[in-house]
């Protein structure tokens, strides 16, 4: 044995021995090092291997000490964090655990029986509990669980009384009968009733009773129930007097409740569960249930078991009517079986000849004989992984604990390692969610979160990737099934994260703290340190804009949208939101009018000045009936048009005073016909484009943005969509206000003398140098230098995609890879690197678009020719090819999607 498994084997004798009284002192390097006759630190360096390997736990005492985490999970059942500060914190954890192990040592207790479960814990904590009705198919563990509820009870020390168990199918069809065992009888209250007689409920006075089939009752045996249920009390039968019991009740039903029950009875029952059939059941927790019932069937047999991978996969896919309890008779079947056929003294090998026939039959009949499987046999220990729904979020934080200490790292070191984990998080939120049921719905926290993020982006004015209410919706929803076992050191760690976080946003940290207050409010959570982390590592991960302008800018126009119209518009095309807006029906009154630009100031009212353009004069003595206190002046332009409106907020930007912006607008905007496209607004622009919409090309904006360091303001990076380049009329108005520098973007719309650049060519790295002609004189001489290697760095094809989609990267390019490997092989094409680049990019949007259900819908099938795409060999390939993305992130592509993957194939190849 080599010295770190004698090492290891110390640790394991000593957690072993000392397991049971916690007062003891757990072994030490020291200690390790003098029973070995070796070095301290050789012992020390093994150790923190060990530990590493998650195979020891670490207790930062003085000296430090560890345990076998193997034996302790053995011993407690309970699953353990990798480091303590103190004895005391694990003394206190496992303290509290062991408080809820009934519950907590089920398999699913935080996954698929997650709301049961606390719904349990509900009616155990209500002041002498709440009756319980257990509902779901036969051998789900109504029993089961109600056992394990009654051991909760008593381990809280609600009460100390017995479990009593009654099955009413016996007695369903004499009610007189039943009534008598129930509630007992008095002396002659029939013949043969030779003296008084206690029932069940006065055997189970201070405990719990469960009735079983309790929809065998008649209406009648229901009724006999209401006075306990009205007042905790009981009258036996041939009394006229009654008492009290303090009784928890449980009742259980395999049936329909609207069929089956009195409605009466029903609404005494406040705590109605349903318990999910193994159907719905996750397949951890169907791998975990049968590796148990082989450890029981271990024990009874007192021998090894060793399980045949196959045997495993061939119980897992039956479809189990009897739930459960069927599940359970198979394994004692598989195992009787196996004895039948092998040596009594030796380990019991269990392969699929040992199975039940109907299991082997209903695999072949539906199709799924996994002849393909490993081969291997499973040890049946108690090192096989207990099923336990993974904490996300805490998991992230205590990972970034563990590896990541700011006062020893390079704060950009740390950064980085801080924004992988909370991508990687992020990431498994949306697309890989626990199966945790009973909090609050994501639907509605999904409806929470829209309100208060448009509430606090119009009142501070931020902007940012769409995502993150996608994003926040599921942390919200995932949070509130975690537990936080909190040490010092966790705390002392998520203080100086936030507030290294606080120092480096500043501009966003009222934002944040009014969010998440506001979140609180309506959710009773969302307040917490974690998830002030949580929200400032999204918005540094996903680009963020504060609008600074000291001046404000609304247009009032009469008509149903041309206020908005004009808004909108001039908003595009600078770039940027200036312009607010108040769209006026005509038959409203000037006196409304001013009430609603009262309510906007009073919304608005961080600004230094409020430029109010109208769209004729009447509106001018509007300032007449604005309330409440102005601190600031305001200042109103008529006759609004598009090209005022750009004049204005041009001015604004260039964050002029309130009267030269006014002034120069008069001055530069006339009535002359001629004076159409003014030369002063003629700027040098670069368009960014995306064939399926203007989502993209805004992204791809946001990242050029992070190229270019500006000199002056003549240069203008803004994204239109595909459609209107690709319209003539628009393009000539374009290139009258504007000089068209280049176009960027996922599809080319083909502008004459404009240079087109793909997207695909700058995360390559061909035409940089073309580009970086053309853009040059707008770089300061040190910019220029290093263009070539920004662009490189800005554009990689893994910053490209983390920023135009919440997927993560790394996955959805080794999928869209399997399923372009697959088209070349039907094709017999190969796809040269740009092409597959302008896939990546296209393809993970798509899929984005699709999980968040909003499919582009609309596609042209039909040529001039009259042919219809759906019919053409390239796209039924691509259908077929694009199943393997269907596959992995559960989505429907719709035959229009498929349609512009097949228009940018064709582009590529024309």
């Amino acid at each position: 044995m080599d010295l770190k498994s004698k090492i290891l084997d110390l640790v394991r004798c000593d957690t072993k021995e000392k397991i049971n009284g916690l007062d003891k002192s757990f072994i030490s390097a020291s200690d390790i090092a003098i029973c070995l006759g070796v070095k301290r630190n050789t012992v020390s360096h093994y150790l923190n291997q060990l530990f590493a390997e998650n195979i020891l736990i670490k207790i930062n005492t003085r000296p430090v000490v560890f345990l076998h985490h193997n034996e302790l999970k053995k011993r407690y059942q309970l699953k353990f964090s990798s480091e303590y500060d103190s004895i005391s914190d694990f003394k206190s954890f496992i303290a509290k655990d062991s408080l809820d192990k009934p519950f907590s040592a089920i398999v699913g207790a935080d996954s698929s029986l997650f709301g049961p479960i606390k719904q349990l814990k509900v009616a155990a904590r209500y002041p002498d509990g709440l009756p319980v009705l257990l509902t779901g198919p036969t051998g789900v563990g109504k029993t089961f669980l109600a056992q394990k509820f009654y051991s909760y009870c008593v381990i809280k020390k609600y009460f100390s009384g017995e479990f009593v168990q009654l099955n009413c199918a016996e007695y369903a069809d004499n009610p007189e009968l039943l009534t008598s065992i129930l509630f007992g009888y008095k002396k002659g209250s029939f013949t043969g009733a030779n003296s008084d007689h206690q029932g069940l409920f006065d055997k189970a006075n201070g405990g719990m009773i469960l009735l079983d089939e309790v929809h065998r009752l008649t209406s009648k045996g229901q009724e006999k129930l209401f006075e306990f249920l009205d007042h905790k009390q009981i009258t036996p039968l041939g009394s006229t007097n009654g008492h009290s019991v303090n009784v928890r009740l449980v009742c259980a039903t395999t049936e329909n409740l609207n069929s089956n029950f009195l409605m009466t009875f029903l609404r005494r029952i406040p705590i109605q569960i349903k318990i999910p059939s193994l159907r719905d059941r996750t397949k951890q927790e169907k791998e975990q249930l049968i590796m148990n019932f082989f450890k029981l069937q271990q024990s009874r047999i007192e021998r090894k078991i060793f399980v045949n991978n196959r045997v495993m996969n061939y119980l897992l896919l039956q479809d189990y009517v009897n739930n459960v309890g069927q599940l359970k008779n198979n394994v004692v079947l598989t195992v009787a079986n196996a004895l039948a056929s092998q040596n009594e003294k030796s380990d019991l090998k269990v392969d699929i000849s040992n199975l039940p026939p109907e299991i082997l039959s209903w695999s072949k009949n539906h199709n799924k004989a996994l002849v393909n499987d490993n081969d291997q046999f499973i040890e049946v220990n108690n090192n096989f992984e207990r099923t336990k729904g993974k904490d996300l979020i805490y998991d992230t934080f205590i990972n970034l604990n563990k590896v990541c200490h700011l006062k020893e790292l390079e704060k950009n070191d740390f950064d980085e390692s801080v924004q992988s984990q909370f991508s990687i998080l992020s990431h498994s939120l949306v697309f890989n969610p626990t199966l945790k049921k009973g909090g609050i719905p994501l639907d509605y926290i999904a409806e929470v979160v829209d309100n208060t993020l448009q509430d606090n982006k119009n009142k501070f004015e931020i902007e940012f990737v769409n995502n993150l209410n996608v994003v926040l919706s599921n942390y919200l929803c995932e949070v509130q099934y975690e537990k936080k076992a909190a040490t010092e050191k966790y705390n002392l760690f998520l203080n100086e994260m936030l507030t290294h976080l606080e120092e480096k946003n500043l501009e966003i940290r009222s934002f944040v703290d009014s969010l998440l207050s506001d979140i609180k409010h309506i959710l009773g959570y969302g307040d917490s340190e974690e998830d002030h982390i949580f929200v400032y590592v999204y918005l540094e991960n996903n680009l963020y804009r504060i609008s600074n302008q000291p001046i404000k800018a609304i247009i009032l126009a009469h008509g149903y949208s041309v206020a908005s119209s004009i808004a909108e518009t001039v908003n595009e095309m600078i770039g940027q939101h200036i312009f607010d807006y108040l769209n006026m029906p005509l038959n409203i009154g000037i006196k409304e009018i001013g009430e609603s630009l009262s309510e906007y100031i009073q919304q608005k009212r961080s600004f230094d000045g409020l430029l109010t353009l109208v769209d004729m004069g009447s509106l001018e003595g509007v300032s007449k009936y604005i309330n409440g206190p102005v601190d600031f002046p305001i200042g109103i332009i008529n006759n609004v048009s598009t090209q005022l409106a750009l004049e204005v907020g041009e001015g604004i930007l260039r964050n002029e005073s309130l009267n030269m912006i006014a002034e120069n607008a008069i001055n530069k905007i006339g009535i002359d016909k001629n004076i159409i496209y003014p030369k002063e607004i003629k700027k040098n622009l670069i368009i960014t484009c995306c064939l399926t919409g203007v989502g993209t090309a805004n992204k791809i904006k946001k990242l050029l943005a992070k190229v270019f360091k500006l000199q002056n303001n003549n240069f203008i990076i803004n994204s239109f969509q595909f459609e209107r380049l690709n319209d003539v009329g628009e393009v000539k108005v374009l290139q009258k206000t504007f000089n068209l520098l280049a176009v960027i973007g996922t599809a080319n719309p083909k502008i004459s003398s404009v240079p087109y650049f793909a997207l695909e060519d700058l995360i390559s790295g061909n035409k940089i140098s073309e580009f970086e002609k053309i853009v040059a004189e707008f770089e300061s001489e040190k910019s220029n230098e290093n263009l070539n290697s920004r662009i490189l760095k800005i554009f990689s094809l893994d910053r490209v995609l983390n920023s135009v989609t919440i997927l993560d990267a790394r996955k959805v390019i080794e999928v869209i890879d399997i399923a372009l490997k697959k088209f070349e092989k039907i094709t017999q094409k190969n796809l040269s690197n740009q092409v597959k680049m302008a896939l990546y990019v296209h393809i993970s949007c798509l899929v984005e678009r699709l999980i968040r259900k909003n499919p582009i819908m609309d596609y042209n099938f039909v040529d001039r020719k009259g042919q219809d795409a759906r019919d053409t060999k390239m796209f039924i390939t691509l259908k077929r090819t694009l199943s393997v993305i269907e596959n992995q992130y559960s989505v429907k592509i719709p035959d229009s999607e498929i349609g512009f993957v097949s228009d940018i194939l064709n582009e590529k190849y024309s």
